[in-house]
C-alpha cells in the first residue's frame, strides 16, 4: 500500500512538470499539496535562477514548523509503546 501511495504523490507533486503548466483549476488542487512549495523552493533558484517568492518560503517554513509539532506530539504520546512495537 505504501508503494501506491508513494507513486500517487510522485505524480501528484510538481516533480515532472511545472505548476504553470497546468490550467487553472489544476494549479489550485495542486497547491494544496505540501510538497509543490518545497519543490518550488529548490527549483527555482537551480532553474528559472530567481529566489522563491517570500510567500512560498514562509509556507515552506510554516508547513514544516507545523509537522514537526505534530510529530512531536504523537511521538511523545505513543513514546512507550513505540519501544515495545518498534
Amino acid at each position: 500500500m505504501t508503494d501506491v501511495l508513494m507513486r500517487a504523490l510522485f505524480y501528484a507533486s510538481p516533480i515532472l512538470y511545472t505548476i504553470d503548466f497546468m490550467p487553472d483549476g489544476m494549479r489550485k488542487f495542486l497547491l494544496l499539496n505540501p510538497l509543490s512549495y518545497y519543490i518550488a523552493c529548490f527549483r527555482d533558484p537551480i532553474y528559472h535562477r530567481h529566489l522563491p517568492s517570500l510567500e512560498t518560503v514562509l509556507i515552506a517554513v510554516s508547513l514544516s514548523v507545523t509537522s514537526l509539532i505534530i510529530g512531536f506530539l504523537v511521538f511523545s504520546r505513543y513514546e512507550k509503546h513505540f519501544v515495545i512495537r518498534v
